[in-house]
């Protein structure tokens, strides 16, 4: 969403923390980083700010969905990292289907494509924080600590599809 606030402010909001930085970089060498772009979350909704006297005649949009796409996968990828038992290969395997799609030609991009592969890897990352949590809930190690540690111990139901 879009919002012109007092012509002086021009605000976009998301709920995807990856669209608003992928913005954010589009605007970065533009503004000669003489202004900042923060990201500011409320009630799960995002906001970046730009100041629309520092707004470059034509937005320089040109790179948005290149951006989006790269940081949509960063961001998958530290899920994938954090929650290394849990099985996401049907979901990468259709996040990179999509990518190479895309790298071709963005002309057929489908963005809602993207926000469902992203919800399907957070709902699949909160099932997998639960299992851990059942598992470890009579244990002084947090879940989050047997696997940054590499616990070979196996959790049946942390391989989530």
């Amino acid at each position: 969403m879009l919002e012109i606030q007092n012509d002086s402010t021009i605000s976009f909001s998301s709920y995807y923390r990856e669209e608003l930085k992928a913005i954010r970089e589009c605007f970065i060498d533009s503004l000669k980083k003489n202004c900042d772009l923060i990201i500011q979350e409320d009630n799960h909704l995002n906001v970046l700010n730009i100041e629309a006297n520092k707004m470059p005649e034509t937005p320089p949009f040109d790179q948005l969905i290149p951006f989006f796409i790269k940081l949509l996968n960063e961001k998958v990828v530290r899920i994938e990292k954090a929650y290394p038992k849990t099985d996401f290969s049907s979901l990468r395997i259709k996040l990179n289907t999509r990518i190479k799609k895309d790298i071709k030609s963005f002309k057929h991009f489908k963005h809602y494509e993207y926000v469902d592969l992203r919800q399907n890897y957070k709902n699949t990352k909160e099932a997998a924080k639960k299992c851990l949590r059942q598992n470890h809930k009579n244990t002084r190690i947090a879940p989050e600590a047997s696997l940054a540690a590499g616990s070979n111990t196996t959790h049946p139901c942390c391989a989530v599809s």
